[in-house]
């Protein structure tokens, strides 16, 4: 009789020490970690490089897409099959954040990625400043085409050597 409460009483310790594996959603999940701003030389001269880094979390471990083949006109294809990685800027003009004028697409490939949770870093390059303190709105889509959360970043400032964390 001893024995059967020592059996009994080490299965409900084993049970209450058993975890739950973490359950994640199929829709990715995006956060902003940081933006460091550095200045780099190379052959055009001195320009400002901004790196930004981000963390997902995507339940199906399907964030990335395949290379694709040199033989499609990727001019034919819709952005959200040629890239996976949207970004908008913001500009402070008047105190007041705007969409940048000059509309260039920020548009990217994450290469395949077959992991649920991860960090991935992106490199702007800013040639040209006229507004030095800005903003970025972004998000990605996975391989089964389903759209993250929309994050945005804190304000940030073109100068060399600023950097700013998530809180």
């Amino acid at each position: 009789m001893r024995y059967l409460k020592y059996i009994f009483l080490s299965i409900i310790v084993v049970l209450l020490n058993c975890k739950r594996p973490e359950e994640y959603p199929d829709k990715p999940e995006i956060h902003f970690k940081s933006f460091y701003v550095s200045e780099i030389t190379d052959s055009m001269g001195k320009k400002l490089i901004g790196q930004l880094t981000f963390s997902f979390i995507d339940g199906l471990g399907n964030i990335g897409f395949d290379e694709i083949s040199s033989n499609n006109n990727l001019d034919s294809l819709p952005d959200t099959i040629k890239y996976n990685l949207f970004f908008t800027k913001y500009n402070r003009i008047d105190n007041q954040f705007v969409v940048d004028s000059q509309n260039i697409k920020l548009f990217y490939t994450i290469p395949y990625i077959n992991n649920i949770k991860g960090d991935v870093r992106v490199t702007f390059d800013y040639l040209f400043i006229k507004y030095d303190t800005i903003k970025y709105e972004f998000f990605l889509i996975d391989r089964n085409y389903n759209r993250s959360n929309v994050e945005i970043t804190p304000v940030l400032l073109l100068k060399k050597g600023f950097g700013v964390t998530a809180e």
